[in-house]
């Protein structure tokens, strides 16, 4: 299982690699802030994390953008 520091990489890689399409979108901070959290949440399970792994991380992510 990856550490909680590998899993926090691969989901800040994966929001830097979005952010700006986020960002264009005309679309409620509030809304990009959970665009933020669920892409997150989903690289974080899709690479071998676990749910509260997962929430933890998203949360982190989405106070970070």
């Amino acid at each position: 299982m990856p550490s909680l520091d590998a899993l926090t990489e691969y989901a800040r890689l994966a929001v830097e690699d979005h952010i700006e399409q986020i960002r264009e979108t005309s679309v409620s901070q509030q809304e990009i802030a959970d665009s933020i959290r669920q892409l997150a949440y989903d690289t974080v399970i899709g690479n071998g994390g676990h749910e509260s792994q997962a929430s933890i991380i998203a949360d982190y992510m989405r106070t970070q953008f």
